[in-house]
């Protein structure tokens, strides 16, 4: 399986160099999904994290790895990604199953979920998460309609709470 980022040319998108090609070989394991945080493009996959970094290289890929900036956190489900104000957020998975909820501010990773979190992640996992601002609050909202909860972090107060749709269980 292809484990890396394809880069086309920058004067047309539409036109792929094969040689723009750069592999995330840190660990075993297939791309889920390609996001920034500050100057570099963080790849997830299921169980890490990669780095890269625009070094402007030519031929070949402009990226270059970060060798020493890998995270042994991974990526959920694609759809809980979320940027807000600067914030990458995401449902997290780990190699031994473990998932929880993760915070990066200028490539500073915190774990945002609290024990009672993550229970609740381990027998019904968020599919998909929403991320607002209202009134000097930025919201991260994560969502299991089967499971039929909201669960919602406010990143400006650093709180959890439950939220409900008018009579609905889940925003």
């Amino acid at each position: 399986t292809f484990s890396g980022i394809a880069g086309s040319d920058p004067l047309d998108p539409r036109a792929w160099d094969p040689l723009n090609l750069i592999y995330a070989y840190a660990d075993i394991g297939e791309g889920m999904y390609l996001a920034k945080n500050l100057s570099y493009l963080v790849l997830f996959k299921a169980t890490t994290i990669e780095f890269f970094r625009d070094v402007g290289v030519s031929p070949g890929s402009p990226l270059e790895r970060l060798e020493g900036l890998k995270l042994a956190i991974g990526l959920y489900a694609t759809r809980t990604v979320q940027q807000i104000d600067g914030a990458l957020l995401w449902c997290s998975n780990t190699e031994s199953g473990l998932k929880s909820a993760y915070i990066m501010v200028n490539t500073k990773v915190e774990e945002i979920a609290t024990p009672a979190i993550r229970r609740i992640f381990e027998t019904s996992p968020p599919k998909y998460a929403i991320s607002f601002s209202v009134c000097g609050h930025s919201f991260y909202v994560l969502t299991s309609p089967t499971a039929g909860y909201s669960l919602v972090y406010d990143i400006t107060s650093k709180l959890w709470s439950y939220w409900n749709a008018f009579g609905e269980t889940y925003f």
